[in-house]
């Protein structure tokens, strides 16, 4: 039963500017920056997570979003596996944080405008 708030998700737009040997702007991506959280554990392993996280990845493209990224802490496999699942690669592993940062972008997968509302409700 979910009649309650069980988490949360955000989403952190910017644009990062690449600047060439003079200062001036070369290039920019206009990315964000994907966080989920589900707080109370009966919420947990039932795709909710999955659903909120590719309602906001399909949002953030149909907005123009060139790339879409997480950061995920030391020990957290299960999110690590749910993102992999969705298409996001590995960028970088930042050791003095303890944080592995992956990346999708739009080309990856063509279907991030389908809002999936297939998921089974697990009784907790």
């Amino acid at each position: 039963r979910l009649d309650l708030m069980v988490g949360d998700v955000n989403l952190f737009l910017s644009v990062e500017e690449e600047l060439d040997d003079e200062g001036s702007v070369c290039s920019s991506v206009f990315q964000a920056e994907l966080e989920v959280m589900i707080a109370v554990p009966s919420g947990r392993r039932r795709g909710l997570a999955t659903l909120a996280c590719e309602v906001m990845i399909g949002e953030a493209f149909r907005a123009g979003v060139e790339r879409v990224f997480v950061k995920i802490k030391d020990g957290n496999e299960p999110s690590l596996r749910m993102f992999e699942k969705m298409g996001f690669e590995f960028v970088k592993y930042v050791e003095c944080f303890g944080e592995t940062e992956l990346e999708v972008k739009k080309a990856i997968r063509d279907d991030w405008d389908i809002v999936r509302y297939d998921f089974v409700e697990k009784e907790p």
